[in-house]
């Protein structure tokens, strides 16, 4: 029988009713698909950002906040939809006794199955698995179990006093899941990267960028901006540099994003610090954040735009921003003086395409 019954279906004169793989099949026909009739596992919107996290001691442990699941084995197992409901903390082992070594702990979540599957029983669970710890080169992600979904992974050193200590390095490697249909979550252009070979015309693709505010749509000829409102943010000035007085209606330094991906950049930024000596170039003065940088061009370059410049020389300033999100100005015809304090440069509204 191909067909899955239906969630409720009452056993009828053989007394077989909707099964616990019909119930996850049915399931799966609510999620997010992940291509070839898989779901899309992973944490629904609400979870915290910092989901799993070091704790002080004492002992050694890691605390998983609220959260709700959809995991899965595989396209012939559907989907398993749980949550956890309290804080929990799972204990790991210390840190490597091995001075100068590192190892890899990865925190999982685990539904098993025990009828199907035939695992050792029906518990979800969290996991913590150990990778070896190793003094040279990079350590190795272990192995966690068949069915289990990755939450956090942490490279952990021998100088580590806690899973909290500064030394340690710990990522959210979760990915968030949606409902069928609704646009999937994703923290940066990376986690939406990823879902680029999956999109096609039978099969759009929509996320919401949770960097720049704004959905983005792929059908298969790449990503575009669909409805959504602007973004304005103000890029991080370098030290030395910062906005001009706006009591002579000079604006302050933003960058906007509008819905469909188009980024605006403008306001006057004053050199505060000292002054730069015969250099034809500012060094950095800001930085845009990711989301609100320009797309690497055909030989992966950067983006210039124009400015009035107000130092030893006035006029025209050329702007470059660089793919890595980098503001530096260049002096008309490359002329080496001096960027003076108290000098500025207005962007009057340089634009680009947003990666």
């Amino acid at each position: 029988m191909t067909l899955s019954r239906s969630m409720g279906a009452r056993p009828d004169s053989d007394s077989i009713g909707t099964t616990t793989l019909d119930t996850r099949h049915d399931w799966a026909a609510l999620l997010a698909s992940a291509g070839a009739g898989a779901i899309r596992s992973g944490v629904f919107p609400g979870a915290p950002a910092a989901l799993v996290t070091g704790t002080a001691g004492p002992g050694w442990a890691y605390n998983v906040a609220p959260a709700s699941y959809a995991t899965s084995r595989g396209a012939t197992d559907g989907a398993h939809v749980f949550r956890g409901v309290g804080g929990d903390t799972v204990p790991t082992i210390a840190a490597p006794g091995t001075a100068g070594a590192s190892r890899i702990d990865i925190v999982y979540v685990h539904q098993p199955s025990k009828t199907e599957n035939g695992d050792a029983n029906s518990y979800p669970v969290f996991g913590v698995a150990n990778g070896a710890p190793v003094t040279t080169g990079s350590p190795m992600p272990p192995t966690i179990p068949a069915g289990a979904y990755e939450l956090m992974r942490n490279t952990m050193t021998s100088a580590a006093t806690s899973t909290a200590s500064s030394g340690n390095t710990i990522t959210q490697t979760w990915r968030y899941t949606a409902l069928a249909g609704s646009p999937i979550w994703v923290r940066n252009e990376g986690e939406r990267n990823e879902l680029t070979s999956l999109a096609s015309a039978s099969f759009p693709i929509t996320v919401e960028r949770l960097d720049t505010g704004t959905l983005e749509r792929n059908a298969g000829s790449g990503w575009v901006g669909v409805g959504g409102q602007a973004l304005t943010v103000a890029p991080t000035y370098e030290p030395g540099w910062g906005d001009l007085s706006t009591t002579g209606g000079f604006g302050a330094l933003a960058a906007t994003r509008s819905a469909d991906g188009d980024v605006t950049v403008q306001g006057v930024a004053s050199r505060l610090g000292p002054p730069l000596a015969g250099q034809a170039t500012s060094g950095l003065i800001a930085m845009l954040p990711p989301g609100m940088r320009p797309k690497a061009g055909p030989g992966g370059g950067t983006l210039f735009g124009a400015a009035l410049g107000h130092f030893t020389i006035s006029g025209l300033y050329r702007v470059n921003f660089g793919v890595d999100g980098s503001i530096t100005a260049q002096l008309p015809d490359g002329s080496l003086t001096t960027w003076a304090t108290g000098g500025y440069i207005a962007l009057l509204g340089a634009s680009f395409k947003a990666a």
